[in-house]
């Protein structure tokens, strides 16, 4: 167990490098040999960018008690910044998906905070497929995931406050906002939010708790004009991704350094 002058330290770093424009990124590349060098990278090149890194062994946990040894290498690693926290992620199927077995995945996760040969401790909660209506049962289903996240059975390694993020993927009801941390109001092309930018006139009160995550993202795009512009709408976290599925990495150290100069 880290000394609590260690946690107290952490938690102080952290709560001064939330105060800007957060990294929110989908690492959904599978962690064997170097692959994510270029995350570490960027991670370390950027001590004052808080990271928050969605990880996907199985569209969610997998089915064995641990990660297998590519995710405990990797995730242990991510843990090592003071400036990341580890999301696992977690579908919801709209809400389609039953509640116990979402339930379940959480404190899977959560268990992977006993791991005593290091530490692969998940930070928080990524549910993807999250609804975006003004449905009270709808909101009612991610309240309860929520709150399972922010329970004491889902375990963390330190005393730093449990991150919850909903993916809609587009503009949704205030409601969602009162249980999630972020909520993912824009997922989509680099060329639509140049062209539309969706978020314009989200309310002020709402921005940071609104994430965006673009993808289909040119390697020659204007990376420190859209992060700067992101940071200036008080977005609370963004990405912007050169596919469509989160399948590479080649664009973390981009995003980084434009943020960066934001």
């Amino acid at each position: 167990m880290r000394p609590l002058s260690f946690t107290i330290a952490t938690a102080l770093a952290w709560a001064c490098a939330v105060s800007s424009t957060a990294i929110l990124l989908p690492l959904y590349i599978w962690p064997s040999g170097d692959v994510w060098d270029p995350v570490y990278d960027a991670i370390a090149s950027h001590p004052n960018i808080p990271f928050y890194v969605i990880i996907n062994p199985s569209s969610g946990p997998g089915d064995t008690e641990y990660p297998a040894s590519d995710y405990i290498t990797g995730v242990a690693k991510l843990n090592s910044f003071d400036n990341v926290r580890v999301l696992g992620y977690i579908p919801t199927g709209y809400t389609a998906r039953n509640m116990s077995e979402v339930r379940s995945y959480i404190f899977k996760y959560g268990k992977w905070s006993s791991y005593t040969a290091s530490n692969i401790s998940i930070s928080g909660i990524f549910f993807d497929e999250a609804p975006n209506e003004n449905d009270p049962a709808k909101i009612a289903y991610m309240r309860k995931a929520a709150n399972y996240v922010k329970s004491s059975q889902f375990a963390t390694s330190d005393n730093a406050p449990k991150t919850v993020v909903f993916n809609p993927g587009t503009i949704a009801a205030p409601g969602y906002l009162d249980s999630a941390t972020f909520v993912v109001q824009y997922e989509g092309t680099y060329a639509n939010w140049e062209s539309q930018n969706p978020l314009k006139s989200l309310p002020l009160s709402q921005r940071n708790q609104t994430a965006a995550i673009l993808n289909e993202t040119p390697l020659t795009a204007r990376f420190t004009n859209t992060a700067r512009s992101m940071h200036t709408m008080g977005l609370g976290a963004m990405y912007m991704a050169s596919g469509c599925c989160y399948k590479n990495d080649n664009t973390v150290e981009k995003v980084a350094d434009a943020m960066a100069e934001a």
